[in-house]
């Protein structure tokens, strides 16, 4: 007879391994909610490896929530992106909201992550992760006329794409406050090239640090009129992660998707201006993600 342990190491064994979300967890940590838990993988081995309790899982794909039930605390099914909520007892009930790679399929990202804040503790955090899409690889490709929508950091489900300038923003407006913002580096990658160097203007892609490594791929260059040494390290990063906690919300939210002049509006009172010459303090994991 199968046991539920049993399925519990099937799902582990079958789901990638959120390596550094993980880590961000501490042992032992209580009421977790797992926001867009797909089929539970990270949630399930925070149980069985960390000892955590008072798990939930919010999932809107019936056959991902199926999975889980009887697995975790508690199964939600609620969409806040179609105005579904958790009951207001949930208001500020948990230690950690885990949004790994949700953002992206959202709609109104802003609002709705405005929504989801509501349900941290006031000492809780947030931790929240998507693609980047200055990774070398969707930039090498996006160079030479391809954005192939398919399976990965191509997903025909990817609505919304981030750079750590506009990832920032986002969090900011949705108000939270940015404890630590990473760098999700998969390769496991020297940057003393760029540390010895009195100034980086120019970026190859594949890098020159990891071109043994594809040989296959004629390098595309681009050069920018000042300094990215800072900058750099960005376009190694497969993802990008938020610890956030929760700050006041610096506006009063509507609905934000088609209300560019809206949106224009609060970045302007904002004013963080980040780019590559400017870009907000990052710090990298490198080759950790699996």
């Amino acid at each position: 007879m199968v046991s539920k342990q049993d399925v519990i190491d099937l799902i582990i064994a079958n789901t990638t391994f959120r390596r550094n979300v993980f880590n961000m967890i501490p042992e032992g940590a209580s009421r977790i909610m797992d926001f867009g838990s797909g089929e539970g993988g990270l949630i399930l081995r925070l149980k069985r490896d960390k000892g955590c309790t008072d798990l939930h899982a919010l999932e809107v794909d019936p056959r991902s929530a199926g999975l889980l039930e009887g697995l975790v605390d508690r199964v939600w099914r609620e969409d806040y992106e179609k105005g579904q909520s958790l009951p207001p007892e949930f208001a500020g009930y948990f230690s950690h909201v885990i949004l790994h790679d949700v953002v992206e399929h959202l709609f109104d990202p802003w609002v709705t992550l405005s929504k989801v804040r509501e349900l941290v503790a006031d000492d809780g955090r947030m931790i929240i992760s998507t693609p980047n899409i200055h990774y070398w690889i969707l930039q090498y490709e996006i160079l030479r006329g391809k954005f192939h929508y398919g399976p990965g950091f191509w997903h025909t489900g990817h609505l919304r794409w981030y750079t750590p300038a506009s990832f920032v923003e986002l969090l900011a407006i949705a108000g939270l406050k940015i404890e630590t913002l990473y760098l999700d580096i998969p390769d496991k990658v020297s940057f003393l090239r760029m540390a010895q160097a009195s100034e980086v203007r120019e970026v190859s892609f594949p890098p020159r640090e990891l071109a043994h490594l594809h040989p296959d791929k004629p390098p595309v260059t681009v050069t920018y009129p000042g300094d990215i040494r800072k900058y750099y390290p960005v376009f190694f990063a497969g993802k990008l992660i938020a610890v956030c906690s929760k700050a006041p919300l610096p506006f009063e939210l509507t609905k934000v998707t088609y209300n560019c002049g809206y949106l224009e509006g609060m970045r302007k009172k904002l004013r963080l201006d980040h780019d590559v010459f400017n870009p907000p303090k990052m710090i990298p994991l490198i080759g950790t993600s699996h």
